[in-house]
């Protein structure tokens, strides 16, 4: 039996505005992100903004790196390693379904990992096979009620990203 240590959560309402015009201020940052259903889509009334990872985890070329220092672990156990240091998060005020954790994605090259006589095709893009950051904050925006709040694990995460966000 394990029981779960919540952490709480810093969080404050801030104005709203569209969501992509906030993430205006984040596009070709490292690791900034914007999960945004479209305004056509069902079910998706929310949009999340984060950036400034606390931590990363790539894979390149074969070799895992874990906040740009190599690691000798899989990109999947460093990840694996990586979630579960983190306490999971809850909110009192916001409802949003994500509130910071990790975020990224692993392409089709990864199955190398699990099957390394996959032949490798060259990426037309100069990105790592995997990359995902561990978020200490998120800007949540619920759509269809139009507001916003700022959500992260400490009021330094919150405020670090309210500033970049301006």
């Amino acid at each position: 039996w394990i029981k779960a240590h919540w952490m709480n959560m810093h969080q404050r309402e801030i104005d709203w505005r569209p969501p992509l015009e906030a993430f205006a201020p984040l596009v070709g940052a490292p690791f900034a992100f914007i999960l945004h259903g479209g305004e056509q889509a069902q079910h998706s009334e929310w949009t999340f903004i984060g950036a400034d990872p606390a931590e990363t985890v790539e894979w390149a070329d074969g070799v895992t790196m874990l906040s740009g220092q190599p690691c000798a672990q899989s990109p999947f156990e460093a990840l694996a390693r990586l979630h579960k240091s983190r306490a999971p998060a809850q909110s009192s005020v916001c409802d949003a379904p994500f509130f910071s954790g990790l975020f990224g994605y692993a392409g089709y090259e990864c199955a190398r990992i699990f099957e390394p006589g996959v032949a490798r095709f060259p990426s037309p893009y100069e990105l790592p096979d995997l990359a995902f950051g561990a978020y200490d904050a998120v800007a949540a925006f619920h759509r269809t009620r139009r507001r916003a709040w700022l959500v992260g694990r400490s009021a330094a995460a919150v405020t670090r990203l309210a500033e970049r966000l301006e």
